[in-house]
């Protein structure tokens, strides 16, 4: 009998919409987020049955009802401990264009962002009053954080930071197997679990994950993998709960990851990996290490896409081969912007031509083999429009060494936190970076003059240059596909290789993407069918 179930996925299914957003190139619905899988393997390993089921807003969106009836109702019975949902990559109603500054990630209602409106809320209410009462709904994820101040009235627990042991914790406490776990009261009668927010409890070096024949992983396909956790730089837009980590500090035991590699290998088919770590060269002796250890030991070849710090190759320079080597295939730069007065008020001082230098270095061992992504940031402090334009028509060039960029506005909410822990150093001190706030905590002013609005105006006009200059004026996703650091594992995901995906056009994707989907929901309706079996044999 299913004691847990978990939703997640992205909200990011619309057909009518691109397939990616320009706003996050990575955001494809055939990317499987590993947090829900996590905190499952965890729970299967000290007993308990759980079921994930992915791509939640597709599935509402497309099944509705049959979904409920058919894939949840089957999956909860007298044994079930509590529903969860995980809303990492969930957002609210799509943006209705640069000025609309509310609508975005953190800021997007609870309501708006789960997936179920009203109706589907009252059938979760109608479930749990009817066949167990005890059932707890549960909400974890990047988002939680926000999503526990609004008042939403749905559910009973919100579990802020790494879930990995403070799920276990309650899900053994509602098991009868434990005390339960310390909470404290929120506004609306639920409780918050944020103890272990930062995943200290957790033995994360010597952690194996494990997929499970009910997560239905396709042969061939990408998946998300932990190799380190945990950054060594603070910037100060950034409120990651691991940043200033020291040096060769959660960094996964090579055996663990051999076995893993490995199994995934023998299972699934599985080469291909977009990893988790926020800094992946934080150290030469962190890439030596697994270089040694790992990759050269492994019967066969992985390719890999991760976050890398492009000041840190230029400094260890022989560590650009070595990443080649390793198999990275594309990587993601967070440059955030050209501009050293800008750059050196959030913890990065490099010059612009110092940037170009370290990218050109990457290049001319990478070659085409290694895509290079760009986060760009507009609204910086000492960031002007004019200086803005100057360095972003430069870097979004046909002649840049960056392939793609991800470009926003600078998002700050100094007024939306009601727990400190979660803001950033410019949010818990706005005035000292030089931003003025109206009084929606939302539109600001930074210390040149430029306004939020105007600065997400800049983004989307940084990127229609980008698209022109990279594919042409008369380029759109319809004839063929942008080329990100993801492109190769999202290929994987429909069965192509990179070169036919990229080469596809939006509808043929989507028509792939469709059936890939479909094939998923009667994977999940036939499993439910055994579930039903099982109660069935139970209550008979």
């Amino acid at each position: 009998m299913t004691q847990v179930i978990i939703f997640t996925g992205t909200s990011r299914t619309d057909p009518k919409n691109k397939i990616f957003s320009h706003q996050d190139m990575t955001a494809s619905i055939l990317m499987r987020p590993l947090g829900a899988y996590q905190v499952a393997s965890i729970l299967r390993s000290n007993g308990y049955t759980v079921q994930v089921i992915d791509r939640f807003h597709w599935l509402i969106r497309e099944k509705g009802h049959e979904f409920y009836r058919e894939v949840i109702l089957p999956h909860i019975g007298p044994d079930t401990l509590w529903i969860g949902w995980s809303n990492t990559f969930w957002e609210g109603d799509p943006r209705t264009g640069p000025e609309d500054l509310k609508n975005i990630g953190y800021l997007a209602e609870a309501a708006r962002s789960v997936g179920m409106r009203e109706e589907g809320l009252q059938v979760m209410q109608n479930y749990r009053q009817l066949i167990n009462p005890n059932i707890k709904f549960v909400v974890g994820g990047a988002k939680t954080w926000r999503w526990s101040q609004q008042d939403f009235k749905f559910f009973d627990y919100y579990v802020e930071g790494y879930a990995d042991v403070m799920a276990l914790e309650l899900t053994n406490w509602l098991a009868g197997k434990g005390d339960k776990p310390a909470c404290r009261p929120n506004d609306d009668g639920s409780e918050i679990l944020d103890y272990d927010k930062r995943g200290d409890k957790f033995d994360f070096v010597n952690h194996v994950h494990r997929w499970h024949p009910t997560d239905y992983i396709n042969q061939g396909t990408s998946l998300p993998i932990e190799i380190a956790r945990g950054c060594i730089f603070r910037c100060a837009y950034c409120s990651f709960p691991l940043n200033n980590k020291k040096k060769l500090d959660f960094i996964r035991e090579p055996e663990q990851l051999k076995e893993e590699f490995v199994r995934n290998y023998e299972e699934y088919g599985v080469t291909k990996y977009y990893y988790g770590d926020d800094t992946h060269n934080d150290s030469v002796e962190k890439l030596e290490f697994l270089y040694d250890k790992v990759y050269s030991q492994l019967p066969f070849k992985i390719e890999f896409a991760t976050y890398l710090r492009l000041d840190l190759l230029a400094a260890h320079p022989q560590t650009i081969p070595l990443l080649l080597e390793s198999g990275l295939v594309g990587t993601f730069f967070g440059i955030e912007s050209f501009n050293k007065d800008a750059n050196k008020t959030v913890g990065k001082g490099a010059t612009e031509e110092k940037i170009y230098e370290n990218l050109y270095k990457c290049k001319d061992v990478w070659k085409d083999k290694v895509h290079i992504h760009a986060g760009l940031i507009t609204g910086l402090p000492n960031d002007s429009e004019d200086t803005i334009l100057d360095w972003g028509m430069r870097a979004t060039s046909k002649e840049s060494p960056i392939d793609y960029a991800m470009i926003t506005e600078l998002h700050l909410f100094p007024k939306w936190g009601k727990d400190t822990h979660w803001l950033n150093k410019m949010e818990l001190n706005p005035a000292f970076y030089g931003y003025e706030f109206e009084e929606d905590g939302i539109q600001y002013t930074n210390n040149v003059g430029l306004t939020k609005s105007r600065a997400a105006q800049l983004a989307v006009d940084l990127l229609k240059n980008m698209d022109e200059q990279k594919k042409g004026k008369d380029w759109n996703n319809n004839k063929s596909q942008m080329q990100s650091w993801y492109s190769f594992a999202h290929a994987a995901n429909c069965g192509m290789t990179t070169h036919e995906y990229l080469n596809k056009g939006r509808l043929d994707i989507l028509n792939r993407r469709e059936r890939i989907l479909n094939d998923y929901y009667l994977k999940l309706k036939n499993g439910a069918k055994i579930e039903q079996n099982r109660k069935d044999s139970y209550d008979g």
